[in-house]
């Protein structure tokens, strides 16, 4: 209501669909490289060997605190399927990153 107020319309609105059990490990894997600030997972994006001594996880990147913010985007997600259910579309979010660029951008591009 707020959006439509301000004169807002949305075209489509995009969920990727991961499974809970693969968000807590992608969170719990993840790392940080506190010199350059890149992010890297050490199973999807290890770290070079050279710098994976120095690299460091943040403390919230731990299962109990994934589990939390899930489970909060979760009833965040059921209100918005709801409120937006003409232009939700959801995508496959578990596959390789190129793959779900391409189902994104299609989607995207179907709604100009």
């Amino acid at each position: 209501e707020a959006l439509i107020d301000m004169g807002i319309e949305i075209d489509i609105c995009l969920f990727l669909e991961v499974p809970d059990e693969e968000l807590v490990e992608r969170v719990v894997g993840r790392r940080l490289d506190p010199d350059t600030g890149a992010i890297y997972h050490m199973k999807y994006k290890p770290p070079p060997a050279e710098i994976a001594g120095r690299v460091v996880q943040r403390k919230d990147d731990n299962e109990e605190t994934a589990k939390t913010r899930i489970e909060k985007y979760r009833k965040v997600e059921s209100y918005l399927k709801s409120a937006f259910g003409d232009v939700a579309q959801e995508i496959e979010g578990n596959i390789p990153p190129a793959e779900v660029w391409k189902l994104t951008d299609a989607a995207l591009a179907e709604c100009k």
